[in-house]
């Protein structure tokens, strides 16, 4: 068996039929989705698709459905606000498309097309020979990896393996300055990383701090009943029935005191969790976004390959015709001028084509970094002031709690007045709609 998950859209676009389609898709189906987006949107800060790493045997238990679909609904909310990948014709097909994506003629039409490992093996014979030396326009605008051609990806390789040893002297200021914005985005990699941990510590402390209050505030109730009946027994004796009850009942006031702090506590514990929760959203996000960046520096390489290519046909282009000694006869060298300089064209129409693909993904990825950086500036922003509101309800709550505790333990209003006077300021009014008492 399998599981579909109820898709509904409401959307005001005009280029939707129905402005509330309803769908079924499968999690195969946003895999599907997923692997389109990555194709066709290079160079986008694409969200993450939430991960296929169910056990067997929980798939259908209804806590996992539950998860994974609530992580499906937040996967798509990200996708349809994303301002390009939103309208795009790619995200109507999957949220209109009442039909299994996999046999509907419009959504194999929007695929980019993709060669077989075993086509790009029966090509590679020809490559080698001189008959298959340049790739077209059309599969340089893909990464080498989707073209399966292997010639193209071992001159890759190598023009990959001469950058890393002669340093680009030549490169452009603003490509320059993207290589220091991926550094800088490792960089906020790893400071998310070990800010989610820290997070996830903070959250436990509380939690275990909330368990702690109401087994105490358990304990000190279980105390005041064992008071309440044995030591009013025992205080007959003694005439101390009145001191016994006082302490049962002052026993009791701490041990409900307690317990309202341990729910005090889980609440600030799901609501911290929920806030925090942005750094661990934050930190799954950064692969797509180095994804993003990296997939420009392989259209540059791509570039760069064609360039030498290029570069290096002309040179026997040119050593061909300044040459005395024949080749093969003059018709053979002949023959071998109009190849090379059939090849030149070629390689100039892939060239063109490659660069047009590299500064159509140095723009989208400098849109992308300044996008990426307003809405993790108003994300984090929104956390942290909505953590100090929390923080800040809790110790309010917290004080007014041990405050109506010491009332009834019998401190006048002016030691309660000489208390809360050495508080801290407590004028901060926060709406969270969570501490309830």
């Amino acid at each position: 068996g399998y599981m579909q998950y109820k898709v509904v859209t409401k959307s005001t676009l005009s280029s939707y039929q129905n402005p509330e389609p309803v769908v079924l898709r499968r999690f195969r189906e946003f895999v599907a989705l997923d692997q389109l987006l990555k194709a066709k949107f290079r160079g986008y800060f694409i969200p993450p698709r939430p991960e296929k790493n169910a056990v067997e045997g929980q798939r259908m238990k209804d806590s996992f459905i539950e998860e994974r679909r609530a992580a499906l609904e937040k996967y798509l909310s990200r996708l349809v606000s994303h301002p390009e990948i939103g309208p795009s014709e790619e995200m109507r097909l999957f949220l209109e498309t009442d039909a299994d994506l996999a046999t509907n003629i419009h959504w194999l039409m929007v695929q980019p097309p993709q060669q077989s490992f075993l086509e790009g093996a029966a090509r590679l014979p020809k490559q080698l020979f001189g008959k298959e030396g340049v790739p077209q326009p059309t599969e340089v605008m893909q990464p080498a990896k989707k073209s399966a051609d292997i010639m193209r990806m071992m001159r890759e390789g190598m023009q990959g393996f001469k950058n890393e040893l002669y340093t680009l002297v030549d490169m452009p200021d603003d490509e320059k300055e993207l290589r220091c914005q991926t550094k800088l985005m490792e960089m906020m990699w790893d400071q998310l990383s070990d800010s989610s941990r820290v997070a996830e510590r903070l959250v436990k402390k509380f939690e275990r701090m909330g368990a702690v209050y109401g087994d105490l505030g358990l304990s000190f109730i279980k105390l005041s009943k064992y008071e309440e009946i044995e030591g009013s027994e025992r205080a007959r004796f003694t005439d101390t029935v009145s001191c016994a009850r006082a302490l049962s009942g002052d026993t009791k006031q701490c041990g409900i005191a307690l317990v309202r702090l341990a729910r005090l506590a889980r609440k600030v514990t799901n609501k911290m969790a929920q806030d925090l929760g942005e750094l661990h959203d934050y930190m799954y996000f950064m692969p797509s976004v180095h994804r993003a960046l990296t997939s420009r520096e392989q259209a540059m390489l791509t570039l760069q390959t064609l360039q030498s290519q290029k570069v290096a046909k002309e040179k026997a282009v040119k050593e061909m015709e300044t040459s005395d000694k024949p080749l093969a006869g003059e018709r053979a060298k002949i023959r071998r001028l109009e190849m090379f300089k059939a090849e030149i064209a070629g390689l100039e129409n892939s060239a063109m084509a490659a660069k047009a693909e590299y500064e159509k993904i140095k723009a989208v990825n400098f849109q992308e970094m300044e996008r990426f950086r307003a809405q993790k500036a108003a994300d984090f922003t929104e956390m942290l002031r909505s953590l100090a509101c929390v923080q800040a309800a809790y110790a309010e709550r917290s004080a007014e709690v041990w405050v109506s505790v010491a009332r009834e333990l019998g401190a006048t209003e002016q030691q309660v007045g000489e208390t809360r006077g050495g508080m801290p300021n407590r004028s901060i009014r926060c709406e969270t709609g969570m501490m309830g008492r």
